[in-house]
């Protein structure tokens, strides 16, 4: 086994053995040819090792990594911590890429040096309609990437207000992980958004290149995280309070904090005095914060007793 490879692919695999035999196959499936696969099985109780060594008995370039169940940003960590190629490619267990992404993407990545994260379109299918291709999972049913892609705002801006891609969409230079660290294990929703606004917020390059045939192809299923909403909200209000320590611009926190009390109220997460406080303290900026504030501490005095420090 050669000590470098251009391409390592990261499949952590969770209860999803039935899946990740048509993940595997559209890896080998790939036109360019110079990859590692490692298969994270993430402490699953089915038969995802045996499914992971028929894969091994077919090609060396995939491997497995055994280790108890943490989640699935310990899981990809855990490949990381293995990996040995210059360009990082997630896929999930349940998912597909098509056949020319691995070409495509590294010849961006190898003539643009500047570069650290190249990404491509997205499609999502129902497990029995394998054919289906939409551009969202919620009406209307209309194309997302592109107009986040042209929208003029920063892309740390961009990256606070939605998620501009998924997990498999790109594909990433390995200097960029070794800048920005590994994923965030405390965050068991949105870890791959949060992931992303890191890498923004530390000045990584991102290029959008749609191409044919370079697809992420996501797989609607009913165990599918995206499809429980209230997870999703709670996920984005933690990633929101999060991200006031990595933004640097005063104004930018002003506007994570607007975002993080909408968050707050849609999430339903309990206790909106200690959740509010959470969030004011995470995005740290008071002088910015207390003006903000004043409207909704006028409409809400008792919220100033919680929030002392401001006053």
């Amino acid at each position: 086994m050669s000590s470098a490879v251009r391409i390592s692919v990261i499949v952590p695999c969770y209860k999803q053995a039935h899946f990740l035999s048509e993940a595997l196959g559209s890896v080998l499936a790939q036109s360019f040819q110079d990859w590692e696969c490692i298969i994270v099985n993430d402490g699953s109780p089915d038969h995802t090792a045996t499914v992971a060594q028929e894969w091994i008995q077919k090609d060396p370039r995939f491997r497995i990594i055994e280790k108890p169940n943490g989640g699935i940003s310990s899981a990809r960590n855990s490949g990381l911590l293995e990996a040995r190629g210059e360009y990082i490619q997630f896929l999930d267990a349940d998912d597909l890429i098509e056949s020319r992404k691995f070409a495509w993407q590294e010849n961006i990545l190898q003539t643009n040096p500047d570069f650290g994260i190249v990404y491509g379109d997205v499609r999502y299918f129902r497990t029995g309609a394998p054919e289906e291709r939409r551009f969202t999972l919620f009406d209307p049913d209309e194309p997302w990437l592109e107009p986040a892609w042209l929208d003029e705002r920063s892309m740390v801006e961009k990256l606070l207000h939605a998620n501009i891609m998924g997990i498999h969409c790109p594909m990433i230079r390995r200097s960029v992980i070794n800048n920005i660290g590994l994923f965030d294990e405390t965050l068991n929703h949105m870890e791959d958004w949060y992931y992303w606004l890191r890498c923004a917020a530390a000045g990584t390059v991102f290029h959008f290149a749609p191409a044919s045939d370079t697809l992420a192809l996501v797989r609607i299923h009913p165990e599918s995280a995206s499809q429980d909403r209230d997870p999703m909200w709670s996920g984005m209000f933690e990633m929101t309070v999060r991200a006031g320590n990595i933004l640097k611009d005063p104004e930018l926190r002003r506007k994570n904090f607007d975002l993080g009390v909408a968050r707050m109220r849609a999430s339903n997460r309990g206790s909106i005095d200690h959740q509010l406080l959470r969030l004011a303290w995470g995005n740290r900026g008071i002088n910015i914060i207390r003006p903000f504030l004043s409207t909704y501490l006028s409409r809400h005095p008792r919220m100033a007793k919680v929030l002392w420090f401001l006053n």
